[in-house]
């Protein structure tokens, strides 16, 4: 049985309606319905993404978290509002000189020079040095070093070193205790006895085992008990294999 194209008139036009039908519907299924379904999965898929974001928020905010993220948030603004006032600009401080110099007149003694020394570059603020030379009486001197330290700009700025240079001797020592620990661990290998010596400690002390990130920047001289009590559980090189960073100095 032979396949062929009709012969007629009515035949052949509609085979063409035909073709055309396929052809219509074949575009019609690449160009505009496919694509659309597509956009309504996608529209579908972030709006479900949308939901989790907004029921998470929810979540947050039920939990306090967001209110604890706004108030230190803060904090941290007021701290830094706090450092930008008292940290002096250039124009201040040739009139802090001028301070310095009238206190030596009414104490009686002689300012040798005031040398401005280089610059030491930091993060966030420069240091500008200056050395001072002073000449007279014991007394007179004693008083005059009371004058200046009882000025309110160098007293504030005495606070401001205080407040830049205290996190980092802070994280020194904590780093310090964190190696002690760790010296321990690797000496007597009983982790057991170390956690529960901590767990004691904090039941004792009726310490926070997990402080803020504020009070431990600012205040912790240790590393919190919490941090002490994971690392000594999860410290075991010597179950592994791996070595010991302090084995070479004691012998078993």
């Amino acid at each position: 049985m032979a396949l062929g194209l009709p012969t007629d008139q009515r035949g052949q036009i509609m085979a063409l309606l035909v073709l055309v039908a396929a052809a219509g519907g074949y575009l019609f299924w690449t160009q505009i319905h496919k694509p659309t379904i597509e956009k309504i999965v996608a529209a579908r898929t972030e709006a479900d993404s949308l939901e989790k974001i907004v029921e998470a928020a929810k979540r947050d905010l039920a939990n306090g978290s967001l209110e604890d993220l706004r108030r230190r948030v803060e904090e941290y603004q007021g701290s830094l509002e706090l450092m930008r006032r008292l940290v002096p600009d250039k124009n201040e401080v040739p009139t802090l000189i001028d301070d310095i110099s009238t206190k030596a007149k009414i104490r009686g003694i002689t300012l040798g020079k005031i040398q401005p020394l280089a610059p030491e570059p930091g993060n966030p603020f420069d240091t500008y040095r200056y050395r001072l030379e002073v000449f007279g009486h014991y007394d007179q001197i004693g008083e005059y070093l009371a004058d200046i330290a009882s000025l309110p700009l160098l007293m504030l700025l005495l606070s401001v070193f205080s407040l830049l240079i205290g996190p980092a001797t802070l994280a020194l020592s904590r780093y310090h205790e964190h190696e002690a620990d760790r010296f321990a661990l690797e000496l007597t290998h009983d982790n057991h006895g170390g956690a529960s010596a901590f767990v004691a400690l904090q039941r004792q002390n009726l310490a926070v085992p997990r402080p803020g990130w504020l009070f431990k920047f600012f205040r912790a001289s240790h590393p919190p008990i919490g941090e002490r009590v994971d690392f000594i559980n999860e410290y075991r090189p010597w179950t592994r294999g791996e070595p010991e960073r302090y084995a070479d100095h004691f012998r078993r």
